[in-house]
């Protein structure tokens, strides 16, 4: 049980230990070797001590001289519980892979170093047990047969420990091998985001849900706030133990208990994922490298049913090759599965699969994308994208997902979530990136858009504008959202208006941000390329001044425009609308309300004679308006609420003072 305890010295942040697996075949004696290792007995469940055997993965602790702590974990080792085996295997930093020399290698021996191998374990012990039952000969064979499986292996040069559970022979040794091990053994990654997948739990009444497992990345304290995934409920930790003794913080590495809060212990699963909260999304597809075993059963087809073994995550779900036709042993393909349930993961993490059935493991290998589109097969710029997500350093993956993120401009946080790149590694391969010219970044937020897709959108935006002018030659400019919806690729508004700043910079486009160029009340923000300019034909011309004579001689008191219109016919009757539209969108004519339109002269002219008004009398009324004027309150109004639109003045009741700054 999750075991409470106020002794200082029980707190405090406990030694980083490594995680050693057992692995091999049922009854070869892996539960009764941990046990003279250590003491404990891992057969923690009933149905177990009744079968004699580990159905789920049991944990012990053993303390070496050198004062460090090492968690191991007995993995179960018939065939009916290989999934948990898997679970247990894809955490381990070492292994110790047991083989009884009364039996030799064995069908689950085998299947089992074959998933050793794939989920990328390099270092570990090959431990011999119940050498007292057989003879010399005996055990150089099976010896001999030990060689041909580890051939060409991690374990290829891994020391050979003979022991005997019941006679105690070769334990020393086993622990001395296990100490030189440990220094080979690089640390967890303390930097990385706080993640870990829930192995087994349970509940303790008056404490609540305790979640038990090793933690894949990060750190966290209790009293930190938590999510579990794929749920993305919130929880609070109150309370870590490592060996039993009550801790502040747990990190990377670390075989753990934690007790929550906020949450129901039938709310959490076996496979659930302790994280921080906003970093992992639940998925129902990944992209990944599949490695399939040299003694694969099967030829894999495209789109074959499949079992997907992450961490502690069993699922259903197809496997669909994006660069092979089918794949046979020993062979790699690029893949895209996709799951019956979701699951979360990140690049980098280790899996296994299996056959839907019979259930036999064929293969495993590494998830490069844990949160990707739905992919088309054999297409080049996905498979390159691939290597680089496989092989590339924490540059160019950051690289890659900038361009595949296109025109979404990503905070460096952003970034972190999607790439489980560590912090400082993200900051730095950003800094590098932004140093060589690759990145663009906008804003106070830093948000980060690679280069080739900030250039694309430039070149989309004078693109638009330049088709926009040869489209509509007798108007000054586009507005700014109607343009945004008329590039190629959908982009935030802060990015594009950032995009936008730096061309007017650059001069090559022209901001039109004034009301009197932009057609007035409600016209918008427009633009246009420098370059751009209006011009008139002959009869534009000479129809353009007639209509500025019209506006120029009637004043405060001007015509409806279809009434200026209806002076032509015909095609002159078109161009007259055409000019107007020039007139308006040049800001020579300026429109107060729907239908009413003055010269931008009259305008002035308006503007000056309130403002000298205001200035000497302190306000504005109606009445003093009609009268300096001289029109009704047809006109009246409007030039009254365009001058408080604009900015001139302020209405207060039915009077108008000026605005500050004027």
């Amino acid at each position: 049980m999750f075991i409470q305890s106020d002794s200082e010295e029980m707190r405090g942040n406990f030694m980083k230990h490594a995680i050693i697996g057992t692995a091999g075949h049922v009854d070869h004696g892996k539960t009764a070797l941990v046990k003279a290792l250590t003491g404990t007995d891992c057969d923690r469940l009933k149905e177990e001590k009744e079968r004699g055997m580990t159905i789920e993965l049991g944990y012990a602790y053993l303390d070496l001289s050198d004062g460090k702590g090492v968690s191991i974990v007995d993995v179960p080792g018939h065939e009916r519980f290989v999934k948990t085996m898997l679970a247990g295997a894809s955490v381990i930093d070492c292994v110790l892979f047991v083989i009884a020399t009364d039996e030799g290698v064995m069908p689950q021996t085998i299947e089992h170093f074959g998933i050793i191998n794939l989920l990328g374990i390099k270092h570990g012990l090959i431990v011999l047990t119940k050498v007292d039952l057989v003879e010399q000969e005996w055990l150089r064979l099976v010896k001999e047969d030990i060689a041909e499986l580890v051939k060409g292996t991690h374990l290829e040069m891994a020391p050979i420990v003979h022991t005997s559970s019941v006679t105690g022979e070769g334990i020393d040794t086993l622990k001395k091998q296990i100490e030189k091990l440990i220094e080979e053994i690089e640390p967890g990654n303390e930097q990385g985001i706080f993640r870990f997948p829930i192995d087994w739990t349970f509940g303790v009444s008056g404490i609540g849900p305790i979640v038990c497992g090793i933690i894949f990345s990060g750190k966290a304290r209790v009293g930190n706030r938590l999510e579990i995934v794929p749920q993305q409920k919130e929880v609070r930790v109150r309370g870590i133990q490592v060996h039993g003794k009550d801790v502040d913080e747990m990190s990377a590495g670390q075989l753990v208990s934690v007790n929550l809060s906020g949450i129901e212990l039938s709310e959490i699963r076996r496979g659930d994922v302790l994280s921080m909260p906003g970093y992992l999304r639940p998925t129902y597809m990944l992209d990944a490298k599949l490695h399939l075993l040299n003694n694969s059963p099967i030829i894999l087809e495209d789109r074959t049913r499949i079992r997907l073994h992450l961490a502690c995550s069993e699922m259903l779900g197809r496997v669909v090759l994006l660069d092979k036709e089918k794949l046979t042993s020993g062979e790699d393909a690029f893949v895209q599965f996709r799951l019956e349930e979701q699951l979360t993961a990140e690049h980098g993490d280790q899996y296994v699969i299996r056959q839907y059935s019979p259930t036999r493991t064929i293969g495993g290998g590494i998830i490069l994308d844990s949160y990707p589109e739905k992919h088309k097969r054999f297409k080049p710029e996905i498979i390159e994208y691939l290597k680089v997500m496989d092989e590339g350093s924490p540059k160019e993956r950051v690289e890659q997902i900038l361009l595949k993120l296109q025109t979404q401009a990503n905070t460096e946080e952003d970034l972190t979530k999607a790439s489980n790149i560590a912090p400082v590694e993200m900051k730095t391969a950003l800094e590098s990136l932004i140093s060589e010219q690759k990145v663009f970044v906008f804003g106070r937020e830093r948000r980060f858009m690679h280069i080739n897709w900030y250039n694309k959108t430039k070149e989309a935006i004078i693109d638009n504008l330049r088709q926009f002018h040869a489209e509509q030659p007798l108007k000054l400019g586009m507005s700014r959202e109607e343009l945004r919806t008329r590039l190629p690729d959908e982009i935030e508004l802060d990015a594009y208006s950032q995009i936008l700043r730096n061309l007017i910079a650059e001069g090559t486009v022209a901001p039109l941000v004034s009301p009197l160029l932009t057609g007035g009340i409600g016209g918008g923000e427009r633009v246009r390329l420098t370059s751009h300019t209006i011009k008139l034909s002959e009869a534009h011309e000479d129809i353009k001044q007639q209509i500025e004579e019209i506006y120029l001689n009637t004043g405060f008191s001007t015509p409806l425009p279809e009434d200026v219109f209806s002076k032509w016919s015909g095609r002159e009757a078109q161009i007259a609308q055409e000019t107007f539209a020039v007139l308006v969108e040049t800001g020579v004519l300026v429109q107060a309300d729907e239908k009413v339109f003055f010269h931008l002269k009259t305008i002035d002219k308006a503007k000056e004679l309130i403002v000298q008004h205001i200035r000497s009398h302190g306000k504005l009324t109606l009445s003093d308006c009609r009268n300096l004027l001289q029109t009704s309150r047809k006109y009246m109004l409007p030039i009254l609420y365009y001058f408080d639109e604009i900015g001139v003045t302020l209405r207060i009741g039915d009077d108008r003072v000026l605005r500050g700054g004027v």
